[in-house]
Parts: C-alpha cells; structure tokens; sequence
C-alpha cells in the first residue's frame, strides 16, 4: 500500500475473498478520492471514484489503467517479474511508475490481473 492510500475496514477480507474465488496472481480494486493529508473519517462522502481496467494491454501501452499499487500479488508473481523497480518514472510526473511497469511486465508474461470492482481504499 502506498504511503498516501487508506485501507478501509474490508479491503484485505475482500481481496482474499476475490483471491481464493479466482486464483488470480494479480487484484487490484477501485478507490474512492480523498483531499488533504488526514485519514478519512466515518461517513465522509467520496469526492470521485476511480476503477482500473485490469490487464488491458492495448490500453496500459498508453496509460496507466491497471491498477494501483495498492493491490494483492501471489507472491510467486511477484518473484517471477522481478518485483516493482523503485523510481523508474515511467508514470509521469504524477507518478513514480513502478506499479505500471510491474503490471505492464506481469501481464506480458502471462499472470493474469484482475480488477476489483470496489472502491477498497481511500
């Protein structure tokens, strides 16, 4: 999970759920938009959602609609790519990259990422 995300309460019960239903190596769910540096608090509306794609090639060659780093990996997977390389800048100037580039190279070699299709984290 990534310094600036919040996990809400049933994310990790979620993405195990979704793991054990579909053995897939890569999930990675949706996030609600949240302004300013504090947590979230109870009840506090959303100001947007985003959801990725998941492993779409055609679309992740141009952006990045993957996922978030704030996913669960098999390890396995994670150990067969080489893991997420720190500081590559391939995400722009927004972003630092590595998740992109991990998606990217895990999708080529065959694991398959799935999206979650809920807003897991903040």
């Amino acid at each position: 999970m990534a310094d600036d995300n919040y996990a809400k309460p049933h994310e990790i019960r979620w993405l195990v759920t979704a793991a054990l239903a579909t053995g897939a190596g890569i999930l990675c769910p949706g996030d609600d938009y949240l302004t300013g540096t504090r947590p979230p608090m109870k009840g506090q509306p959303s100001k947007g959602r985003w959801m990725p794609l998941g492993a779409s090639l055609a679309v992740g060659f141009f952006k990045d609609a993957f996922g978030d780093s704030n996913s669960l990996v098999r390890r396995d997977v994670l150990e067969a790519t080489g893991g997420f390389a720190e500081g590559s800048g391939a995400g722009g100037e927004d972003s630092t990259g590595e998740d992109w580039e991990f998606f990217a190279a895990a999708v080529m070699a065959g694991h398959q990422l799935l999206p979650v299709p809920f807003p897991l984290f903040w």
